[in-house]
């Protein structure tokens, strides 16, 4: 994947992240599984919940580190242009 495609995933992924519809739905759902599990006494549907508590959260963070890494690349892409920038100019 290019730097461009990456950062342009980052962007994605941070407009994703930070959307309010996104936020709900992701606090909704994570509230709606976490008293389920607790109100649960059957260790089966326990266990079931709590896989799903597990994925929930595997996906928030697979969000954020597209965000994250993207973000990465951008300021190392930044800062080697600046400092081709600066040797340009220190040859001239």
């Amino acid at each position: 994947m290019s730097a461009d495609e990456e950062i342009r995933r980052a962007r994605d992924a941070q407009q994703v992240l930070e959307n309010p519809a996104y936020r709900d739905a992701y606090a909704t759902i994570d509230a709606a599984l976490v008293s389920a599990w607790r109100d649960s006494r059957d260790p089966k549907d326990r266990e079931d919940l709590h896989k799903m508590l597990g994925l929930l959260a595997r996906i928030q963070g697979a969000m954020e580190s597209v965000m994250r890494n993207g973000q990465i690349t951008e300021k190392e892409l930044l800062r080697k242009r600046n400092f081709a920038e600066r040797m340009g100019l220190a040859l001239h």
